[in-house]
């Protein structure tokens, strides 16, 4: 039968609906699994489609062509934007703490149905549904705080969380979230099987950074690094996304101390030691280096990298170094040596060919 594409209008992000349509395409039992994935990530109609096929022979050729022609499929966030967004106003404030921790609690009480939580906080029993329960017994075992899930009221002031616990409960969810690809049923009894953490925690961070983004709180979740799964300091999307790749890079064999520079110094709230530590892990890749560095660069330049380090009490901490320096230096530098930390790759890769 013919497709129409524009039936599979999609609301989960691009990178982790490839990756489950991708794992259909191999599974056994892909017809029980595909009606899954079609409930969450599109609409009703590609699921009245999926249901006219009549094999698992079907199922799987349908699913290859919707991965084959995804970069036609329609998405709900690419509509047209809402009047408020076209005249560029607003329609009110943006969200602050309470907004957030009461959107968070009913996009987590909806994957929790799901079962998404299943794996890591098992919310049945012999006695029946648990209701998050199991939820309150982690998020106090991790934070110290008491009910805190089933004693949330979404409606009421007096029970908001404050940013620093709403951002603490987003990072112990996001450690715990793992997508079930298959629900087994009998009668009103659901088992979850085959749980993916990296779908999971995809669709989790998306929508946080999604609501971060509109909000009044300049932070975000890192996806990547060190410090992935964990709520940091918002900069500039192009700062974000280069960081992310640096934090993703193999770096030769140094990924680990980078990664790390990384995580200190985007943390959600970074000390000065924070950062010079920072700097600190980036100059020790730079002198493992240094043969490449005076190799390939200008006598003058290599002395000054080092020499910036060593003057201004971020590496030795000597007497005869500058401490009284403005925070901002820090950033410009850390900048600088992390620039050449990737330049130094492409050096190795080109000595590699």
């Amino acid at each position: 039968m013919a497709i129409n594409f524009a039936d599979f209008e999609y609301v989960w992000p691009r990178d982790p609906l490839v990756r489950e349509l991708s794992a259909l395409l191999i599974a056994s039992d892909v017809d029980k699994r595909a009606e899954q994935l079609f409930a969450e990530a599109f609409g009703p109609r590609a699921l009245r489609t999926l249901a006219a096929m009549r094999s698992p022979e079907e199922v799987r050729a349908l699913v290859g062509e919707v991965l084959h022609a995804f970069h036609v499929l329609p998405t709900s966030a690419g509509g047209a934007p809402y009047f408020a967004e076209r005249k560029g106003g607003q329609l009110g404030p943006p969200v602050d703490a309470w907004g957030l921790s009461a959107m968070l609690h009913e996009y987590v009480e909806q994957l929790r149905i799901l079962g998404y939580f299943e794996e890591a906080a098992p919310d049945s029993s012999r006695h029946g549904p648990l209701g998050g329960q199991q939820l309150d017994f982690i998020l106090l075992r991790r934070l110290g705080v008491n009910r805190l899930w089933t004693g949330f009221d979404p409606s009421s002031w007096d029970d908001a969380w404050s940013a620093d616990l709403a951002f603490s409960v987003i990072e112990v969810l996001d450690d715990l979230i793992s997508r079930p690809r298959l629900t087994l049923r009998n009668g009103d009894e659901r088992r979850f099987r085959d749980f993916d953490r990296e779908t999971g925690q995809a669709l989790f961070r998306a929508w946080v950074n999604a609501r971060l983004a509109s909000s009044l709180l300049s932070y975000r979740m890192a996806d990547s690094g060190e410090d992935a799964g964990r709520i940091v300091v918002a900069s500039r999307t192009e700062e974000d996304e280069y960081l992310d790749t640096q934090a993703a890079n193999d770096h030769h064999g140094v990924g680990s101390e980078v990664r790390h520079a990384i995580a200190l110094f985007r943390h959600r709230e970074p000390t000065r030691e924070m950062r010079r530590s920072a700097l600190a892990a980036l100059a020790r890749v730079l002198e493992a280096r240094r043969t490449l560095i005076v190799k390939e660069f200008l006598s003058k330049d290599e002395s000054a990298l080092f020499h910036i380090a060593n003057a201004f009490d971020i590496r030795h901490n000597k007497a005869d170094q500058h401490p009284d320096y403005d925070d901002a230096y820090l950033e410009w530098l850390f900048r600088w040596y992390l620039a050449t930390v990737e330049l130094t790759d492409k050096l190795i890769d080109q000595q590699g060919r």
